[in-house]
């Protein structure tokens, strides 16, 4: 019971901070949006870390049922930030509210996949970008963000025609997932 407290209060932390960070404008001093972004990180490695304690001490099957969830999007979300702090980059953990919404273990997958396809292509790397986009494009083929990524990555080694097509099927995609929420 004291242990699912602890995350009860990680979990209130972290919804807070993040809601704060995603709330401020785009104006605000980028310190002060990159400090509350690093807040957010540390109460996410430190469920990380009561859950990687858990596994070395050989507690793993034993966490409660209502901490499983909570430890699963955790060491998830921690990855899905990882590799942007890595590389400097901070606009990874908006992407954490993403993560948080989908339910599929593959769509959470594919996230990751497409956010660390964004830090390869900021840093450079465009042959691994695409590979982490392909990645994330065929754990979940209704990402359209990763498909016109894709295209900026292809566009961006000079194949016009590779970046052309993956840019049809992303608004091909995103009009498929419009037509199937319509608005109220």
């Amino acid at each position: 019971m004291r242990r699912l407290r602890y995350f009860a209060i990680y979990l209130a932390v972290f919804f807070a901070v993040t809601a704060v960070v995603l709330i401020l404008p785009r104006g605000v001093d980028p310190i002060l949006r990159n400090g509350l972004s690093i807040v957010t990180v540390i109460f996410f490695a430190g469920a990380a870390v009561v859950t990687v304690k858990a596994i070395i001490e050989g507690k793993a099957g034993k966490i409660s049922r209502a901490e499983r969830p909570v430890t699963y999007y955790a060491l998830l979300a921690l990855m899905l930030i990882g590799m942007p702090i890595m590389f400097a980059d901070f606009s990874g953990i908006i992407n954490v509210q993403r993560l948080l919404n989908w339910w599929s273990p593959n769509q959470s997958t594919a996230l990751i996949y497409e956010n660390w396809g964004r830090s390869f292509q900021a840093s450079g790397k465009l042959d691994t970008a695409i590979a982490n986009y392909n990645t994330a494009i065929e754990l979940d083929p209704r990402l359209a963000d990763a498909y016109a990524e894709r295209a900026s990555a292809y566009q961006a080694k000079g194949d016009l025609m590779r970046a052309r097509k993956d840019l049809e099927i992303a608004a091909r995609v995103r009009a498929n997932l419009n037509s199937a929420f319509p608005p109220n």
